[in-house]
This record gives structure tokens, C-alpha cells and sequence, in this order.
């Protein structure tokens, strides 16, 4: 109870963050959504009780971009990675750090 997807919407915060996207009846980003911080990062994927969980991209300010799983806030599971200067790195990563060697 409390975890399922009870509406849809945009919320702008104080702090001038943006959010679109699904919320469960706890008032937490839950689904689908995206997310713009007032420095530019973009993340557009699913949400888990207000984190970053399963499935999404991540855009930062500089150009920089993840492309992959997602737990608790986290880069989590398979994912690439493209750094601002073009290099590339795809393979695990675990609690926001790359895990093991990469292709």
C-alpha cells in the first residue's frame, strides 16, 4: 500500500527544480517521470519511492550522459556511460561506481 501509482503531474520546487511524471499516494515521484534540476541535469525513467530506480538516462550540465539501471538514487546494474569529452565506458556499475572491467 502506499507503492502503487495514483496520479499524474507537474510539480515545480522551491528550489526550482522540475518534475512531470507519476506520484504515489505518499506524495513520492513513483512511475514515470522526468526530473530538471536547476543546474540542467536531466533524468527521465522510472522512479521508486521518490528515487531513481529501474530504467533510465541521466543528462548532466557539461554533456555528459549514463544510460542504464538505476537503484535507490543510484547507478546500479548495466549501464553506459559517455563522459563530456566523447570516451565511453558500458558494463556493470554498483552504488554509482564502476564495477569491474568495462568494454
Amino acid at each position: 500500500m502506499g507503492d502503487d501509482v495514483v496520479k499524474n503531474g507537474a510539480y515545480k520546487y522551491d528550489d526550482g527544480t522540475k518534475y512531470i511524471g507519476d506520484w504515489n499516494s505518499r506524495g513520492l515521484k513513483h512511475g514515470a517521470g522526468l526530473l530538471v534540476l536547476p543546474d540542467g541535469t536531466r533524468y527521465g525513467g522510472a522512479f521508486q519511492s521518490g528515487l531513481f530506480s529501474g530504467l533510465g538516462v541521466i543528462i548532466f550540465p557539461d554533456g555528459a550522459k549514463y544510460e542504464g539501471e538505476f537503484m535507490q538514487g543510484w547507478f546500479h546494474g548495466h549501464g553506459v556511460f559517455w563522459r563530456a569529452d566523447g570516451m565511453k565506458f558500458e558494463g556493470e556499475f554498483r552504488g554509482g561506481r564502476v564495477w569491474g572491467l568495462g568494454m
